[in-house]
């Protein structure tokens, strides 16, 4: 990333800051989706010298790792911004990044705290991990209960046609992007998406914004309390439902007992659970993650002159992981 380029463009953008500059600039580690940055930026303004943390979110040079394009967040997050789900506001999309030609990018706000969850799951904090928990769960029934349409995401995803369309919209999405990156026969792929076509759930209590990938890791918080919620490049209108087989996917029934969870969310919500449906997508997220960790095999790595490990380590790992668990799960 080229810092000074950065902050050519901070400047551009923020023409009422004065002798502004990047006084640190380094790569988030963690996350393989995109590439995150974070720029702390010193400026003067009505004769008060003011500092900012910045986020840039930027597609890896090579290619899409996760096969959704970048302004798709972008979007979420402009949307979302100002309702009752905390997110970062997000300032500034660019197709064609000044400071890296020919790869998307967008910068937003960044929001005070920290999303690993080492001091969640440190010794002797387990009412810090509940009253997270707690939050967690108040947070996503305000993600399913907003009026998506309101918000204009109608405007951009896909609306389900009917219950059962909740699960098939995406099942086409995802199965299309499966058959379009083979790189070599996989056949348990196959046969779990045909078990998904098969059972699709015929009822859905409503159609809500599903946040797409949830869990720990996957939200900012500070002292006690959850300040932000990230990753929305799977978010999509369907099942709210979906998005606890990817919560509990993701450690979230590390923070309270399963049984605390759905009884919570079930009061703040008033959508049911339905233990059955989330069982049903526990098997959509293993098909789908390795679906997802199997597209940059083709798009970022073969043919490459410079082979990247981590993308290696997502088609020879995860891939083999998520389809054994998605056969453990239909009774394999």
């Amino acid at each position: 990333m080229d810092q000074e380029r950065v902050e050519a463009y901070f400047r551009e953008r923020m023409p009422e800051a004065e002798d502004l500059r990047i006084s640190a600039f380094w790569r988030n580690v963690g996350g393989m989706s995109r590439q995150t940055y974070f720029a702390d930026l010193e400026w003067n303004e009505h004769g008060q010298r003011q500092k900012k943390r910045f986020t840039v979110r930027m597609d890896h040079p090579g290619g899409l790792v996760v096969p959704v394009p970048l302004w798709w967040e972008y979007r979420c997050h402009q949307a979302l911004y100002g309702t009752e789900v905390p997110v970062a506001k997000a300032l500034w999309y660019e197709e064609d990044a000044p400071w890296e030609p020919g790869t998307s990018s967008y910068i937003r706000e960044t929001v005070p705290g920290i999303s690993a969850p080492t001091q969640l799951f440190a010794a002797g904090q387990e009412e810090l991990r509940a009253k997270i928990g707690y939050e967690f769960v108040e947070l996503l029934a305000r993600v399913h209960l907003l009026d998506w349409k309101k918000a204009g995401f109608d405007q951009f995803m896909e609306v389900p046609v009917d219950d059962r369309d909740c699960a098939m919209h995406r099942w086409k999405y995802w199965k299309g992007i499966l058959d379009a990156n083979q790189v070599e026969p996989r056949p348990v792929a196959a046969g779990l998406y045909a078990w998904l076509r098969q059972n699709a759930p015929k009822k859905v209590d409503r159609v809500s914004l599903v946040w797409g990938d949830v869990g720990v890791g996957n939200f900012i918080f500070e002292d006690d309390r959850i300040v932000a919620l990230t990753d929305w490049e799977m978010s999509h209108l369907g099942d709210p439902l979906k998005d606890w087989a990817s919560a509990l996917w993701r450690g979230v029934g590390n923070l309270l007992p399963k049984e605390e969870l759905f009884r919570h969310y079930e009061k703040v919500s008033g959508i049911k659970v339905n233990e059955e449906t989330v069982h049903y997508y526990t098997v959509w997220i293993n098909t789908e993650y390795a679906t997802i960790c199997n597209f940059p095999l083709r798009s970022n790595y073969l043919g490459k002159d410079e082979k990247d490990a981590t993308i290696a380590s997502l088609a020879l790992n995860i891939v083999y992981g998520c389809l054994d668990a998605g056969l453990r799960e239909i009774g394999y």
